[in-house]
This record gives structure tokens, C-alpha cells and sequence, in this order.
């Protein structure tokens, strides 16, 4: 006879929470040095906003883990090159998504392919995962108006809100509706 332990919602949320967050201590310490030093190689006149950029990208890796079937757009052309940097070094990032993620994280750039509503999906889909995952080390104001840790999330993005932090701040790379 096989026994099956059954435990309450909040133990189920309790579980997912804490494996969720080792999830994110274990993407946020991985080491990444090799990849940064490619990325200012290739992009020295980012020196100043590797920290940012890095985090970032991070942080889209985590969600990208949690959320494998969820379109995503990536956070911003710095956060993409980042990306790039770290695929070409082949090994290290096939480790790195087998250790995060247990699968390879294919990177599928929102082309001319996908059509415009998909990529305001996509972005969408981004923006509420920040805002959940990470409100409390990100500013969600800053996201929607296109800057964040002086990284633009959303600078091609037509999701401007029209606030008035985005008139003042952004009014160059928020596009009205």
C-alpha cells in the first residue's frame, strides 16, 4: 500500500514560497564575473551601469525560470546584449540554466515575427511579474516610465501611463496611446 502525505494550501504556498526563494538567492549569487568582463569588453561606455544591468538581467532569468511558458519581453536592448554576452560563453550558460532552471532557457527574441499585440503581451507579462517579484527592490513607478537602476526597461515599449512622472521624465521615450 503506497501513502500519500497531503498538506494544506498554506503549506503548499509556504513550500513553493521558500523553494522560490532559494531559487532567487541562487540566480542572484551566481557567479557571473566571466560574463561581465565580456559585456565591457564589447561595451566599455557601460561601465557605470553594469551593476544595473546585471541585476536586471537577473532578475528576467529568474522569471524566465519560474515561468517557462509565459512570453516575455526581455527588459531592455543593455539587459539583451548582457544576454548575448552570456550565451556565446556556451558551457557556462548551459550550466547556468541547467542549475536555475534544469532546462536551457532558449533565448527567442520578440521579431518581426511576433506581431504587435504579442509584444505589448509580452511586456505586459513583464511588468506584472516585476512588480510581484521584485516591488520591493524595484521601483514599479520607474519600470512603467521606462527607467530602472538607469536601465530602460521600457523605452521601445507604447505601455507609456501617461503619469505625470512619465510626462516630466520620459516624454523622449514613452510613446502616447
Amino acid at each position: 500500500m503506497i501513502s500519500t502525505l497531503v498538506k494544506s494550501d498554506s503549506e503548499q504556498m509556504e513550500l513553493i514560497d521558500i523553494t522560490s526563494k532559494n531559487l532567487l538567492a541562487q540566480v542572484m549569487t551566481y557567479d557571473l564575473s566571466l560574463i561581465r568582463e565580456r559585456f565591457l569588453k564589447d561595451h566599455p561606455e557601460l561601465y557605470s551601469r553594469l551593476d544595473s544591468i546585471e541585476l536586471v538581467y537577473r532578475q528576467y532569468m529568474y522569471l524566465c525560470a519560474i515561468k517557462p511558458k509565459m512570453s516575455l519581453s526581455v527588459p531592455s536592448n543593455e539587459v539583451d546584449e548582457f544576454w548575448h554576452c552570456h550565451i556565446i560563453h556556451t558551457r557556462a550558460y548551459q550550466d547556468f540554466c541547467n542549475d536555475i532552471a534544469g532546462y536551457f532557457i532558449h533565448h527567442a527574441p520578440h521579431s518581426a515575427l511576433a506581431t504587435n499585440k504579442e509584444k505589448k503581451v509580452a511586456r505586459r507579462n513583464l511588468l506584472s511579474l516585476f512588480v510581484i517579484h521584485f516591488k520591493d527592490s524595484t521601483n514599479v513607478e520607474s519600470l512603467k516610465c521606462g527607467t530602472n537602476f538607469s536601465v530602460d526597461l521600457f523605452v521601445d515599449s507604447q505601455d507609456c501611463h501617461n503619469c505625470v512622472k512619465c510626462q516630466d521624465l520620459c516624454q523622449q521615450s514613452c510613446k502616447k496611446l
